[in-house]
């Protein structure tokens, strides 16, 4: 991926070769410079302030920095076809994305108007199975000894129905359900948020974990 059209007011991130879309379920990673050194928040609404931006531009957002980096995760927009009953037309406009960024720097001053950072989704058919972007704690981790549950929480790539089990089964086998966020809003950098309490913990050191998509695509 590159850097399109750049100027003051911000850039466009596209495919390198074909300058067109970048292909769905990708993390594409991307910065700013920014002078005087500042901290850096990102919106996707334009009439955000600076204080009301809760995201931070990357880990270090919150740092005096002559540089930020951050790394944004992107879904398909036919993922939400049969979840929203979505036209072909509003697929395509669900595949445009507008980032808006605004920097403090160390005396308290914000540029007036946010930095826009554009980009788009190539759309096509959501044949893909969902695959977990994040687990905490993470894989392989140490847990408190004694200790027979611990709540895990995992991202998945795409809206899902997520179930686990202690034995390596079919997805329709798995009787434990993990409680999954769905709605476009609620899309993070990492992916859609899925919480469970994993339970047996003293006699059980492997847990598998299974998800399916609204399109009934399955990761085994």
């Amino acid at each position: 991926y590159a850097y399109h059209n750049v100027n003051t007011n911000g850039f466009e991130i596209l495919n390198a070769t074909t300058k067109e879309c970048i292909e769905p379920y990708n993390s594409v990673e991307f910065g700013i410079k920014v002078d005087p050194f500042a901290r850096c928040r990102i919106s996707n609404n334009s009439k955000d302030n600076f204080e009301d931006m809760s995201e931070l531009f990357g880990i270090k957002g919150n740092y005096v920095l002559p540089a930020h980096i951050t790394k944004f995760f992107f879904p398909n927009p036919e993922a939400f076809k049969n979840k929203y009953n979505l036209t072909q037309s509003q697929i395509e406009q669900l595949g445009k994305w507008e980032f808006y960024v605004k920097c403090k720097t160390a005396s308290g001053k914000v540029n007036p108007e946010p930095y826009q950072i554009k980009t788009c989704i190539k759309p096509g058919p959501d044949i893909t199975p969902p695959r977990v972007t994040l687990v905490q704690p993470i894989n392989g981790s140490y847990i408190t000894y004694g200790l027979d549950e611990k709540e895990v929480t995992l991202y998945v790539n795409e809206p899902s129905e997520c179930k686990w089990s202690v034995k390596d089964e079919s997805f329709d086998s798995m009787q434990n359900s993990l409680s999954c966020e769905t709605d476009l809003l609620t899309f993070t950098h990492y992916g859609w948020k899925c919480v469970t309490t994993f339970n047996g913990l003293k006699n059980n050191t492997r847990f598998f974990v299974k998800c399916q998509d609204t399109s009934e695509n399955k990761n085994t």
